[in-house]
C-alpha cells in the first residue's frame, strides 16, 4: 500500500507533558504554531516538538474557537497529564 508523501508530511502526534507552575517552555503565535522552544524546558527535553508544527488540540480538544491556549492551560492542575496533538507542518 502507497502512502503519499503530503500525508505522510501532515501527519499528527501526540506529545503528552506534565503541568508544572514553570509552563512547557513553548511559545506559540496567535496560530497555535510553534514559534520557539525555551532551551532546558520540558518541551526541549521530551524531543516532541519542534518549530514550525501547528497544535492542534490540546486534551482532545480542538483549539479554535474562543478560548486561548492559556485560558485552557489555567484550568489544568499542576501535576496532571496535558496532551498536545501536533500536526507535522515541516
Amino acid at each position: 500500500m502507497k502512502h503519499s508523501l503530503a500525508a505522510e508530511m501532515s501527519a499528527t502526534r501526540i506529545v503528552e507533558l506534565v503541568c508544572t507552575p514553570l509552563g512547557f517552555g513553548l511559545r506559540l503565535n496567535s496560530q497555535y504554531k510553534v514559534v520557539g522552544i525555551a532551551h532546558g524546558s520540558q518541551a526541549e527535553r521530551c524531543g516532541g516538538f519542534a518549530v514550525h508544527d501547528q497544535l492542534v488540540s490540546l486534551n482532545g480538544q480542538p483549539l479554535s474557537g474562543s478560548a486561548s491556549i492559556e485560558e485552557r492551560l489555567r484550568g489544568i492542575e499542576v501535576g496532571a497529564k496535558v496532551s498536545f496533538e501536533i500536526d507535522n507542518m515541516t
